[in-house]
């Protein structure tokens, strides 16, 4: 055992590095080990205990009991809002995109008296 835990101290972390790095599904497999199957604990309610010591304490000086007293005015106080003088803008609809239609654009558009476009013969040929 004593040879195996000085192997560990002396390469045990680098091994663990490599182990996470190259097989995570082994690593948490060497901490599921690790934790032991069953935990026996014993837990208790002490809010007895504690409320009867709050009482001793109250009974015992009066200087705790006020201090330990909530302060209304401090309940009260709330630290200013940094942003209550920026004013936030109403947020604006969506604007909804309807597909274009080339064949009503052209219906809609009023049939011109002559080409919009007018070339010479000439300016043609260059083109």
């Amino acid at each position: 055992m004593d040879a195996l835990a000085r192997n560990f101290e002396e390469h045990g972390p680098a091994v663990v590095r490599i182990l996470r790095a190259e097989s995570p599904v082994d690593y948490c497999r060497l901490i599921g080990s690790l934790v032991p199957k069953e935990l026996d604990l014993e837990v208790t309610n002490r809010q007895a205990e504690l409320l009867q010591w709050m009482g001793w304490v109250v009974e015992s000086s009066p200087y705790i009991a006020q201090a330990m007293a909530p302060k209304p005015e401090r309940i009260a106080e709330k630290a200013p809002d940094p942003l209550a003088h920026l004013s936030r803008p109403e947020p604006q609809p969506r604007l909804r995109h309807e597909p274009f239609n080339a064949s009503e654009a052209a219906a809609r558009e009023p049939v011109a008296d002559k080409p919009r476009l007018q070339i010479t013969p000439e300016e043609s040929e260059k083109f």
